[in-house]
């Protein structure tokens, strides 16, 4: 379980610390500042950092999937604010599900 808990944010974190061009494309279009972008690959590793250690540590892990939870929220947010449609929200909106989801887990993790 704790590997497929981890798994979406390490290879995201992953994903974004190569930062091709389709990435700033999508970035760009986002408008998101460019001093921030470095940012993401760092919250996304730690995140997944976070939940392997939440299962040792439950606070930890709520707190961790509660920041990730904030996060999608903030990119569904942007997404909303460059006019894209359910196609371009449906890949945040679906990470936010799988965050909530892990919220929950925790909760059952005493």
């Amino acid at each position: 379980v704790a590997g497929d808990a981890t798994r979406l944010p390490f290879d995201d974190g992953v994903f974004d610390a190569v930062a091709d061009d389709w990435v700033r494309a999508d970035l760009e279009h986002l408008g998101f500042p460019t001093r921030l972008r470095r940012i993401f690959p760092v919250i996304k590793l730690a995140s997944a950092t976070g939940l392997v250690a939440g299962l040792a540590r439950p606070r930890l892990g709520r707190l961790t999937a509660s920041a990730l939870i904030a996060f999608f929220v903030l990119a569904l947010g942007f997404h909303t604010r460059a006019k894209d449609g359910p196609a371009r929200h449906a890949p945040a909106l679906g990470m936010l599900a799988w965050s909530v989801a892990a919220r929950r887990a925790y909760d059952d993790v005493r």
